[in-house]
């Protein structure tokens, strides 16, 4: 029953699309979070953005966070890339 995430500001200049420019965040090598039209929609691109993944699958126990970018190809990567802002770790005890 315990409540914990991971907010965070995020700045995307990537491409959009969701079968380049793969970006996902995992914990323990599971994805908990990927870049898709869904979770990234085209008006949050180039801006700032607030964004919070749920933990609370992990409270209580020892993680470790990856923020993984794969380009996939060598085309149209002439972006600034990904910006992170801000991150933390919030948890019903502490933030850490």
């Amino acid at each position: 029953g315990q409540k914990a995430a991971l907010p965070l500001w995020l700045y995307l200049d990537i491409e959009s699309t969701a079968k380049f420019d793969v970006l996902s965040i995992e914990a323990n090598s599971t994805a908990i979070w990927t870049k898709s039209p869904a979770t990234m929609p085209l008006s949050n691109y180039k801006r700032w953005i607030p964004l919070e993944v749920d933990l609370s699958a992990f409270a209580g126990s020892d993680i470790i966070l990856t923020l993984k970018m794969d380009t996939i190809d060598g085309w149209a990567n002439t972006g600034e890339g990904i910006y992170l802002d801000a991150v933390t770790v919030l948890t019903n005890c502490a933030v850490l």
